[in-house]
């Protein structure tokens, strides 16, 4: 049965992990010895029957285990006596298989599965996280648009962070976002505003010109109902309210040309020209 880390789905099984291409070759590539890979070569192409021993339990085979005493008598002697029985030779293949399966799963699935002893784990369940808190709580561009973050790493790491359970590192990662950006709010702040999908109430003001609105690619920017209604838009979204605020900008949308920047754009995109022309003011 498949186990779960910080709510993550992981193999716990040796044929559950075999079906995941991309961590195999990831366990394979941090436990590069000759037991652990020559163990992964016979569960991923086991042998014929009656090549097991001179591949892997002969004293000179090419790619030797270390396994218990039983198994490598009870296969010496079935040599010894010339037995070449079909039968018993499974029997010995099957031996061999739960072995490696049994070695992978009580040695190595715990250390590869623990970010404190496994740096390649650690770098792919973090991403996992991310990408699990963007499910949860908004896309990291929407959240930095939204609270006037300007810093997506640390954003990203607050997420990770967040769905991981470790509120210290959530919190360190929110203080080095927040003095990026320059922003006068608390790391509680910050933390409550992505876990609601609200806007800071004082994460920064917002200064509508004409200048400004030509910058960020309007056709008519001196039209006063254009002024109007990027102010609504604006507070909607600072405040969380995204609904309003793309109804809003569907609005703008419509009045626009159809060659203005403007109606080919996202209400995202614009919130990025806003930030970079200083519409939104952190």
């Amino acid at each position: 049965m498949a186990q779960k880390i910080g709510g993550i789905t992981y193999p716990s099984t040796v044929a559950e992990l075999l079906r995941e291409r991309e961590l195999t070759k990831l366990m394979m590539q941090t436990f590069t010895s000759p037991e652990v890979r020559h163990r992964f070569k016979f569960l991923i192409n086991p042998p014929a029957a009656d090549a097991v021993f001179s591949e892997y339990i002969a004293e000179r085979s090419r790619t030797p285990i270390s396994l218990p005493r039983h198994i490598t008598q009870n296969a010496t002697d079935l040599v010894t006596e010339d037995n070449y029985d079909p039968r018993l030779w499974k029997g010995i293949l099957d031996l061999v298989e739960a072995n490696c399966r049994t070695f992978l799963e009580t040695e190595i699935f715990p250390e590869f599965f623990d970010e404190s002893k496994s740096p390649t784990f650690k770098k792919v369940h973090t991403q996992k996280l991310f990408q699990a808190g963007e499910k949860k709580y908004g896309d990291v561009n929407s959240i930095m648009v939204r609270l006037n973050l300007t810093d997506a790493a640390s954003v990203r790491g607050i997420l990770a962070e967040m769905m991981r359970g470790n509120k210290s590192g959530a919190r360190e990662l929110a203080k080095y976002a927040i003095n990026k950006a320059r922003l006068k709010v608390s790391i509680e702040e910050v933390i409550d505003a992505i876990k609601t999908g609200k806007g800071l109430t004082n994460a920064g003001a917002f200064e509508v010109d004409t200048k400004k609105l030509s910058m960020c690619g309007f056709d008519k920017p001196k039209d006063p109902k254009l002024k109007n209604r990027v102010e609504d838009m604006v507070n909607a979204w600072m405040s969380g309210d995204k609904t309003t605020a793309k109804q809003i900008f569907a609005l703008i949308q419509k009045n626009e040309p159809k060659d203005s920047f403007v109606q080919k754009d996202t209400i995202e995109g614009l919130f990025k020209a806003f930030k970079k022309f200083k519409v939104v003011i952190g």
